[in-house]
Parts: C-alpha cells; structure tokens; sequence
C-alpha cells in the first residue's frame, strides 16, 4: 500500500527556499540596475553634468554662418556649454572681414552667438577681457582694468 511521505521537519519548504533566494539575491540585482544607471548617464549625462569648453574666436575670424556651425557641433557632440574668448595673435586671416573686438559689428556677431548657444540649450560664459589675462598688471590703466557687470531681469 502507497504512504506518502511525510513533510521535512527541518522546517524548508520549496517556497521558503525560493523567497531566500530572491532575498539573497537582491543585493545583486540592485547594483547590476545602479551599474546599468550609473552607464546610461555616464553615456547621457544631465546639462549640469555635461562639459563646457573654451571657444577662443581669434583675431576678428568670425561669421554668423561659423558661429552657427561650431555651436551645433558643440551640441551634437554633448557639451553643456562654452567660454568664450576674444583673441589677438599672429592668427592669419581667413575671413573676408575680421570683425574687431567690441565694434558694432562684433557686437551683433556675439549678440547672434549667445542666442544661438541659447536655442541650442548651451550655457554661454565670456572671458573678462580680451586676449590673455590682460584684466591686470601694470600695462593695464584702472580706467581700462576689470569692471563689475551688474544685470536684472523682469519677467
């Protein structure tokens, strides 16, 4: 005659032994999902975590349809944004005409670049002068030294 066998005393069942070993393993599935996280972000990372580069616009070289293109290069490539900086050196030209820092012609060019960088959803910064750290020292007059620049903004 058929007996069943009786139930293990030592207390396992198939369902205990299963809900421990998801317990166990829960640890390891936790970091598996923050490693594949901490990858996609590292591979996509959030506009304060994005760099940003040094854009030097050197000797008056510079045209709208140039500013244009090095600013979607910059967003395609995931650059949070740019400093800008205005550069005189031995720069050969090569650009029909140069446009000299801060006349109006520059002035419509950066004007053009900041709202551009904006659409693109760069950050935008300016270096504080012209050329390289000629903010101070002594061939710099006070009247021509470093300037607060003061904003505000109404919505």
């Amino acid at each position: 005659m058929y007996k069943p066998r009786e139930p293990a005393r030592h207390g396992h069942t198939a369902a205990s032994l299963f809900t421990l070993a998801c317990v166990l393993s829960m640890p390891v599935l936790a970091a598996t999902e923050a490693n594949e996280s901490l990858a996609t972000a590292f591979q996509n990372p959030p506009h304060s975590a994005r760099p940003h580069t040094w854009w030097h616009w050197m000797n008056g070289n510079i045209t709208q349809e140039g500013i244009k293109k090095d600013l979607e290069w910059m967003n395609s490539i995931g650059l949070g944004g740019v400093q800008n900086f205005n550069v005189s050196l031995n720069t050969p030209r090569i650009v029909e005409k140069p446009l000299d820092f801060m006349t109006p012609e520059w002035k419509d060019a950066f004007r053009y670049a900041v709202s551009s960088a904006s659409e693109q959803g760069l950050d935008f910064a300016i270096a504080a002068s012209p050329g390289w750290s000629e903010t101070g020292g002594p061939w710099v007059k006070p009247e021509e030294g470093m300037k607060k620049l003061v904003w505000s903004e109404v919505t």
